[in-house]
């Protein structure tokens, strides 16, 4: 009977590392082959609940399987996360020879990787070099996948480490609402590690005797429709402040990865090329000062910092922008496997979209290609619980929305009139079919398919008020794929 991985995998995320331990060693002496995605996963396991030579001894052998399947990239993957295992364990000779062995690869590309040269750097006296590689990882990384989860706490880690215990449970809270929003056990297991080691952190002043960052009120962004800033618990006037450009600065900062942006760039979006040398200066003036209004002592929300202007992160709780990004990440991860789950991720995704991204700002050039980004993003999330609702009132609700924002959707138009024309309403189907073929020749120039053109004269013969399940003429089709920007 072939041994069941899986359960070794769920045993090591519940911290039952010597019955897993058992499994795997069981499988090694029956002659199995231990899948190499087990070895890697058990093996995080075990760093996670200080078992590192445990986890040394099965990277080895993970490195011994992905250098004879001739995969470089699962190697590179394989001795990253066997790195961190012998920097836990102190092996430093062993340390040095796989960072000879990588030298030449992409760091950034191979997240193990990643993570151990930024914490030999941590740990080799060099914190401003660990501090660079986690801050441009993460403006790298898409910040609702699995991959940002570890940068985030291993970066809470060098925060702390640095004595700077507000952001580093900044970036550790981040992790963990990560983690569960996209299921994966071991994550969640890692941050529950960590979160243990912060409980005492309430109250900690560092060194240097400054008032901390998470005493200050936070500012959340809320993008998706009208632009609003929330400060602490208090909603803030933006669109009473004196400059324009200071509104178009935050919401440009609000929207970055990291909060930050070279100094240039905003300079150049936003004035062009020929802006005098002071107008960025009073603007930045002008937005501290909204910023900072009525507050006793101010916080410093803006920072400037080697040619970059950014937010500080500590001081930055999110918007509903990340959130809505992430349950839609995690509603694509689940889809597969756990249907229900997903399905619940894209409602919470739906119940956070406001409007549309930045709804009344200029129809800027970067911003048109964000706002259909996160359109898709929504269409998306509307398609798969309108069919899921199936022929509910709540499934025809959902593709007309569908239809709205999108009126050449060839699949929400045919999905709108068989609800319809089952619910009795023949005139009303029609209307949406004719209201769809103007939209077709007006800006396309083409007319509708021709399942479609017949499926409407099959109606048209049909009595007002008689319910009628109109035959299925789609055959073959596909759903339209929605995109991942």
């Amino acid at each position: 009977m072939a041994t069941d991985f899986t359960r070794a995998i769920e045993l090591v995320g519940q911290g039952e590392l010597l019955a897993a331990g058992s499994i795997l060693e069981a499988a090694r002496a029956a002659g199995e082959v231990v899948p190499l995605a087990t070895m890697l996963a058990c093996s995080q396991g075990f760093l996670i609940y200080d078992s590192p030579r445990k986890a040394v001894t099965w990277l080895e052998r993970a490195v011994q399987l992905a250098a004879r399947d001739g995969d470089p990239g699962n190697l590179n993957l394989a001795l990253g996360w066997l790195g961190l295992a012998c920097l836990a364990c102190g092996l430093e000779d062993r340390v040095m020879a796989i960072r000879e062995m990588t030298r030449h690869e992409d760091w950034l590309a191979v997240s193990s990787l990643l993570l151990f040269q930024a914490r030999w750097l941590a740990t080799h006296s060099d914190r401003e070099a660990a501090g660079r590689l986690y801050n441009e990882a993460l403006a790298r990384k898409d910040l609702a996948t699995l991959e940002a989860v570890p940068l985030l706490l291993e970066r809470g880690c060098w925060y702390y480490s640095g004595a700077d215990f507000a952001a580093a449970g900044r970036d550790w809270q981040r992790a963990a609402q990560l983690a569960g929003l996209l299921g994966d056990h071991l994550l969640l297991a890692w941050c529950r590690q960590v979160t243990r080691s912060s409980r005492h952190l309430k109250g900690d002043l560092s060194p240097t005797g400054n008032r901390p960052a998470g005493t200050f009120p936070c500012l959340y962004f809320y993008l998706l429709g009208e632009f609003a800033v929330r400060r602490g618990e208090e909603m803030l006037a933006v669109h009473t402040w004196p400059r324009r450009k200071a509104i178009a600065i935050l919401q440009y900062l609000a929207l970055q990865p990291h909060w930050r942006v070279a100094r240039n760039k905003l300079v150049e979006i936003l004035w062009g090329e020929d802006a005098g040398t002071n107008v960025l200066h009073v603007t930045l003036h002008t937005l501290r000062r909204a910023l900072n209004a009525g507050l006793e002592k101010a916080p410093a929300y803006l920072v400037l910092q080697q040619g970059h202007i950014g937010l500080q992160p500590e001081l930055v709780a999110g918007s509903d922008l990340q959130q809505f990004r992430a349950c839609i990440q995690a509603a694509r991860v689940h889809w597969g496997e756990d249907r229900p789950r997903a399905l619940e991720c894209y409602r919470q995704a739906k119940s956070l979209y406001g409007g549309e991204l930045l709804a009344g700002a200029a129809d800027e050039i970067w911003l048109a290609t964000l706002r259909e980004g996160v359109r898709q993003m929504y269409l998306e999330a509307l398609a798969r619980l309108a069919a899921a609702a199936g022929r509910e009132g709540d499934g025809l609700a959902l593709w007309l929305e569908v239809l709205d924002l999108d009126p050449g959707n060839e699949e929400a138009l045919e999905k709108v009139i068989r609800l319809l024309a089952r619910n009795g309403r023949k005139n009303r189907a029609l209307e949406y079919y004719q209201r769809y073929a103007r939209y077709l020749v007006t800006a396309l120039g083409v007319e509708p398919a021709p399942e479609l053109q017949q499926l409407y004269r099959q109606l048209k013969q049909i009595p007002e008020g008689e319910q009628y399940e109109p035959p299925d003429n789609h055959h073959g089709r596909t759903a339209p794929q929605y995109s991942s920007r």
